[in-house]
């Protein structure tokens, strides 16, 4: 048996070099899938008349991963399997496994976004929010100890890093969750300037060279299309 510690640089590419036989699996019951690290997902598109079948498919697909894993020494986590449908047109409600049954979500996520069954990235946006208004709670307490280039430095890393993880998902996205995300920028800029929450905005970001965020999700596509 060998193996490479855990956190290590080539870790995840040896795992995935380890796991490729998964996509042969995946192929033969006709679906596709993506891995990155040890998280495999898998997908098909079919007809909703076809949903019932499809169901069953997947279920065999699983039993077959489940089978293949067994004999390379490795498990499948069932409380970390997760699926989702577009309920207003598919009526399946679970897919039965060897482990029990595997419910449909509502919202599933991949790689850190959070996509829900209609795609409206709604629950993304509300899960980043709240996890950008925590940390600017954390560093409001220690802003007066903090430098306004200190202030910028940590801004960056809790929260600026956070509006822009993939945010060209968010292209199409209704405006009114859109302003979410711009709530939690001005913050960040209040914060930084030690303005009032109720100061004029636009020349804080204008200081601080930030773009509002609708135009910071068409500059990171203008940049992907370049």
């Amino acid at each position: 048996m060998f193996s490479v510690p855990q956190g290590s640089v080539l870790g995840p590419l040896l795992f995935l070099l380890y796991v490729a036989e998964v996509a042969e699996v995946l192929a033969a019951h006709g679906f596709k899938g993506h891995s990155y690290a040890d998280d495999t997902q898998m997908h098909i598109n079919v007809p909703a008349a076809d949903a019932v079948d499809a169901a069953l498919c997947l279920s065999d697909c699983i039993v077959s991963i489940e089978s293949w894993m067994s004999s390379h020494c490795l498990k499948m986590n069932p409380r970390q399997d997760s699926a989702t449908v577009d309920r207003n047109i598919v009526t399946v409600n679970e897919v039965a496994l060897s482990t029990g049954p595997l419910g449909f979500s509502t919202v599933v996520s991949n790689l850190g976004v959070h996509f829900d069954e209609q795609l409206s990235m709604a629950d993304h946006i509300t899960v980043v929010c709240k996890s950008c208004f925590f940390q600017l709670r954390q560093l409001h307490l220690i802003r007066s100890y903090l430098t306004m280039d200190s202030a910028k430095t940590l801004v960056h890393a809790f929260i600026s890093v956070r509006l822009d993880y993939c945010n060209s998902l968010l292209v199409g996205a209704a405006d009114c969750i859109i302003q979410k995300l711009q709530a939690v920028q001005n913050a960040a800029a209040q914060l930084i300037n030690g303005t009032r929450k109720f100061d004029h905005i636009t020349p804080i970001l204008w200081d601080l060279h930030w773009l509002p965020v609708h135009q910071q999700i068409k500059y990171k596509i203008a940049m992907l299309l370049n």
